[in-house]
């Protein structure tokens, strides 16, 4: 394995463990929004990833007795998910009231049934909901940065906390999403297309935690969202 893959695959959980410090730190300016539960997305990420981890590498630690899922971990990531995209949709539902959120959201629970039904939710990565959820965030972090840009009486966008996991959430989601449907549909997945798309999605994490750890180092404390009012989607 190439040194520099080598240094990716240990450093990622390490930008976990200094964002989630971080985002403890700078709490206080920010525990009155909406972002408020980020130290817990942040702690449940670490555990889910080292969760993972173990699994997959220690058959006694395997989540069920059919030696075929030994080491299936498949279960710990799609219950990840549900927390990861209701966290982001609690979010922008408060600062952009976009009168399309709440039904989205309605259809991201449907295609997580749907999903489940199709493929088992234990063993199985739910890429049909993770591909509806992402098509949901997506838009909305784009939304948010495309109305702070337009509103400068808030205050510098790069001392805005939600502005810097915005660009991150939407760097990872439109590089990640792609990849994770190109695995789930190619049956057999060639030794050449595994040697990529490891580091690239290594390198999306990276990219999105660094994007993290600037915001909660430069920002200045988070405004509450203003008053509840739905707004039309294109967030006039």
């Amino acid at each position: 394995m190439p040194p520099l893959l080598v240094w990716t695959e240990i450093s990622f959980m390490a930008l976990y463990g200094i964002t989630l410090l971080l985002s403890v730190i700078r709490f206080p300016k920010y525990y009155d929004t909406p972002v408020r539960y980020l130290p817990v997305l942040l702690a449940y990420t670490l555990l889910t990833e080292a969760m993972g981890m173990v699994i997959r590498d220690n058959p006694e630690y395997s989540l069920f007795l059919q030696e075929l899922y030994y080491n299936n971990n498949w279960l710990i990531f799609n219950i990840f998910s549900l927390i990861y995209f209701g966290f982001y949709f609690y979010v922008y539902y408060h600062y952009l009231r976009l009168r399309w959120i709440l039904p989205g959201v309605g259809l991201y629970g449907l295609a997580v049934l749907l999903n489940a039904f199709l493929d088992d939710f234990r063993v199985v990565s739910q890429v049909y909901s993770y591909g509806v959820g992402s098509l949901l965030l997506i838009p909305m972090a784009f939304i948010y940065l495309k109305k702070e840009s337009r509103n400068r009486k808030n205050g510098p966008m790069g001392r805005n906390l939600l502005v810097w996991l915005s660009s991150g959430v939407l760097l990872f989601q439109a590089g990640y999403t792609p990849i994770k449907l190109l695995r789930y549909l190619m049956v057999e997945v060639p030794l050449a297309t595994m040697a990529w798309v490891r580091p690239v999605h290594l390198g999306l994490i990276h990219l999105m935690y660094a994007l993290f750890i600037a915001g909660l180092l430069v920002m200045k404390k988070m405004k509450r969202p203003g008053p509840e009012k739905e707004i039309h989607g294109n967030g006039k």
